[in-house]
């Protein structure tokens, strides 16, 4: 009985967060497949050593130096070009040259996406090759209507203000009617603000507790995003 009403009461909460919603917005890595695959941190390796390769550095400080732009602007790409005129085809070209045989399609998932009532979209920091290839890989590709990528927006990452207004203006979005999902708390922050509803996806055995420390940003929590939609599928 108990968890009956535990089921139920999560259904209630789930209608209230998204009644209304028609524009489903998703994140891309580490969001539609688990951080336990590998791809981003692969990423992340091939972006400190293009940064160590362009600078003549070591790997420990182009690893800081990774880290930095992350911090200020919300990818790497946004500082090597702004402070140093990286050539940002170049440099997305070599970080996106990984293997996705690592990634692995997700029936549920494909189910639970595909029965979502509205318009789905991407919105990642990615190119927009490494997004359609990733989206192929999982099987994901038919669903989504549109993806808002990084050459989308002159190169500018989430979570500058920027990206948030070519998101909303160029895919015609209502943020009233919106909900977006990320694995990046601060990526939630501006789409909270504009009136979307906001859900962290996170690692499976971090959902309860970072369910139980959302910040007022951050409407839900989910450490398996097929079973947190797939109500949608079985309505």
């Amino acid at each position: 009985m108990l968890a009956n009403g535990s089921a139920a009461a999560a259904s209630t909460a789930r209608d209230e967060i998204f009644s209304g919603i028609d524009s489903w917005v998703f994140d891309l890595d580490e969001t539609l497949y688990p951080a336990a695959s590998g791809l981003q941190v692969r990423i992340r390796e091939r972006i400190i050593v293009f940064i160590a390769d362009l600078f003549n550095i070591g790997i420990a400080e182009a690893a800081a130096r990774r880290v930095g732009w992350y911090e200020r602007y919300g990818s790497a790409l946004y500082g090597l070009i702004h402070e140093h005129g990286v050539d940002p085809v170049r440099f997305l070209e070599f970080v996106h040259d990984v293997d996705l045989g690592v990634l692995n399609r997700d029936e549920g998932l494909i189910q639970s996406i595909a029965a979502l009532p509205g318009r789905r979209l991407i919105f990642t920091n990615g190119s927009k090759r490494h997004a359609e290839a990733v989206l192929e890989a999982l099987g994901l590709r038919p669903l989504f209507e549109e993806v808002c990528h990084i050459e989308d927006r002159s190169f500018v990452s989430k979570p500058q203000e920027a990206a948030y207004d070519c998101l909303l203006k160029r895919h015609g979005i209502v943020p009233a009617n919106a909900a977006i999902f990320d694995d990046t708390s601060a990526n939630l922050v501006l789409p909270k603000a504009h009136g979307m509803r906001t859900v962290l996806v996170v690692p499976a055995e971090l959902g309860a507790a970072a369910a139980a420390a959302k910040p007022p940003h951050i409407d839900a929590v989910t450490g398996n995003l097929a079973a947190f939609l797939r109500p949608y599928a079985e309505e």
